[in-house]
């Protein structure tokens, strides 16, 4: 996404949708890119809350700037493995796709990382001690 700020609603939507090859993607997945086309020409804030902090929206913006068609999927597939409410869902999606560059990079990173599946632990105890492993 290039750095105008002064960009148009339609012109955001266009301009993300050949970012992350809209073409690939579903009619749920537009919902990821209307909220992106929302943070891309907002003008009305300087910062957006993500996880509990005020963060500028110039770097949300650099960071939704990475995004690509799998950290849409990424995204979407997170959300909808949720167990809890989601009581703002534009909030929550805006945080999840802007940490999805680096979680969808780490996870597929682990992937790799971890030749086979272990079994899952029967206990608590063996439940953190397999996240510290």
């Amino acid at each position: 996404m290039e750095k105008d700020t002064n960009i148009t609603y339609a012109a955001a939507l266009e301009q993300i949708r050949a970012q992350v090859e809209a073409d690939q993607l579903g009619d749920i997945e537009q919902e990821l890119v209307e909220c992106m086309a929302w943070v891309q020409c907002t003008q009305q804030c300087k910062t957006i809350l993500i996880h509990g902090m005020q963060v500028p929206i110039d770097l949300v913006r650099k960071r939704f700037s990475q995004l690509r068609c799998e950290h849409l999927q990424y995204v979407l597939t997170n959300v909808q493995s949720c167990k809890t409410k989601i009581r703002n869902r534009r909030s929550y999606l805006i945080t999840c796709l802007y940490d999805a560059p680096v979680t969808y990079t780490a996870t597929k990173d682990s992937e790799m990382q971890i030749p086979s599946v272990r079994a899952a632990p029967a206990s608590k105890k063996q439940c953190l001690s397999a996240i510290y492993l």
